[in-house]
């Protein structure tokens, strides 16, 4: 009778925000009680999801709403294989109502307009400079152009506190690869550390721009001979079997020949690499398999080492966050698993973003020849 009721009153209504919670509320403590065909009330609760689609004007939120009652369809059919084709034949219908309204999301594009002073940069090189050691090994021991994740959590914070913009801190958050949908978060936690991984990757924006200016700087420098100094530094023992294929890569993005796509596709899996080179190294393997219960090295992916506080310890807290959203957060730049699977495009692909790339690997090599050997496990 209840939800006889709410049904009625979410037809009638005109308000464009109506919700149908509450009735989903309902059937679900109805499937508590058992008190009614256990299937029937998970199909209501799917064609709720619909309902309100079709309730809805903006193709983004309708989009979203299609997209939760995908996801109950498939739950389902993993309880109810009598009613496999059914279903699977109500999720088609979906998928194309999906595809359809995909196709005509409209989306702005935000731009920010960043300005680096002459006298910036000039002060940068200064501090550089100060260091009394090669300008490219003091630019790479440099952290400054990671933002500090504790600073960039508090920052959010404020954010949140001035209330300005309130709804961007509670409006459920769709995120899309392409035209298609791949995460929604709806968690006020969720939204909120989705929002500090956003602002990490505007400060990395700003990262990478200052690491294209300082690169162009340094070639200026008389003294300065970028690929000898990289040449020395990838002639270490550690990484002897894939020196070749590195100064390859290099040679793409510093060279005279350039090959930005070249350069980028080769490097970006050696990120990986010399991480776990950096955890061998340090004798920190075993330890590190203590976090990933039932795992072998080889099979903690970017992402787990990337969130291991053994890891944060051997290449700095500030470094770590960045990498993975740069590299692997799937609702940030993910331009790791972008570039591997095919889905990068081509016109993200640029001399700044591989120079920042070729950079973050260069560092991470300056990491791992200063790690101290220690019980070194070869696996």
């Amino acid at each position: 009778e209840i939800i006889n009721q709410l049904e009625s009153e979410f037809e009638k209504s005109v308000d464009k925000q109506k919700s149908n919670h509450f009735i989903r509320s309902h059937l679900s403590i109805l499937l508590d009680y058992k008190t009614e065909n256990e299937y029937d009330l998970n199909k209501k609760i799917a064609e709720s999801y619909i309902t309100e689609a079709e309730a809805r004007e903006e193709p983004l939120v309708k989009s979203s709403f299609y997209n939760d009652a995908v996801k109950k369809y498939k739950d389902m059919q993993n309880h109810y294989p009598d009613k496999k084709q059914e279903i699977e034949k109500r999720i088609k219908e979906l998928i194309l109502k999906i595809k359809d309204i995909n196709s005509k999301i409209t989306y702005k594009t935000i731009q920010t307009e960043i300005e680096i002073t002459k006298e910036q940069i000039e002060e940068y090189l200064n501090h550089l400079k100060s260091r009394k050691k090669d300008l490219l090994m003091a630019f790479l021991e440099d952290n400054s152009l990671f933002p500090k994740y504790d600073q960039t959590i508090k920052m959010t914070e404020d954010l949140k506190k001035q209330k300005q913009h309130p709804l961007q801190f509670m409006v459920p958050i769709a995120v899309y690869s392409g035209e298609d949908p791949i995460m929604k978060m709806t968690d006020d936690i969720d939204i909120f550390n989705y929002m500090v991984r956003r602002n990490i990757l505007l400060g990395l924006k700003i990262g990478e721009i200052m690491c294209k200016i300082t690169f162009e700087s340094l070639k200026k420098e008389p003294d300065i001979d970028v690929i000898k100094t990289m040449e020395t530094l990838i002639s270490q023992d550690e990484i002897k079997n894939i020196k070749s294929t590195l100064s390859t890569g290099f040679n793409y993005v510093f060279g005279e020949k350039k090959d930005f796509v070249a350069g980028l596709h080769i490097l970006t899996p050696y990120i990986e690499e010399v991480i776990r080179m950096i955890i061998k190294k340090s004798g920190k393997v075993e330890v590190v398999l203590e976090q990933h219960k039932n795992k072998f090295f080889r099979n903690i992916e970017l992402g787990g080492l990337l969130s291991d506080k053994n890891v944060e310890e051997l290449i700095g807290l500030d470094f770590q966050k960045s990498l993975k959203v740069m590299f692997v957060d799937n609702d940030q730049s993910n331009i790791r698993n972008e570039l591997l699977h095919g889905g990068l495009s081509s016109d993200r692909i640029n001399e700044s973003l591989t120079l920042f790339v070729s950079y973050i690997l260069l560092k991470l090599i300056k990491i791992l020849k200063e790690t101290n050997v220690t019980n070194n496990v070869k696996l």
